[in-house]
């Protein structure tokens, strides 16, 4: 994450269950509530969606509504080849992890997403 007052990289601290970032050259802090810090987070994530063997139908269908392709090829995805995306900011990696979840598709993310 920069800042950006200095575009200085900003520090991370951890309190309890709260994540701070302050620049350490200005003092500058993010004008945000601690939820909406993902905005500022300048990383490039690379979601995969993993192959499994069990799968059903509502993966079939969100592996096919997320990749716009049909049910054979997401069929494909699930027992063969997995599936990686273009590397994305922290929002869009957020939005994508929520459909993933929601239809119970198994996925790796890296860099490690805290969002």
């Amino acid at each position: 994450m920069k800042c950006k007052k200095c575009n200085n990289e900003m520090i991370k601290y951890v309190a309890g269950g709260d994540v701070e970032y302050i620049c350490p050259v200005c003092d500058e802090e993010p004008a945000t509530q601690i939820d909406n810090l993902i905005e500022f987070d300048s990383n490039q994530y690379i979601v995969k969606i993993l192959t499994i063997s069990d799968y059903d139908k509502s993966m079939l269908k969100i592996i096919s509504q997320i990749c716009g392709c049909n049910f054979l090829e997401a069929k494909r995805i699930l027992e063969e080849t997995g599936k990686e995306f273009k590397p994305m900011d922290a929002l869009e990696t957020r939005n994508l992890k929520k459909k993933l979840e929601e239809g119970k598709v198994q996925y790796d993310i890296s860099p490690d997403f805290n969002w």
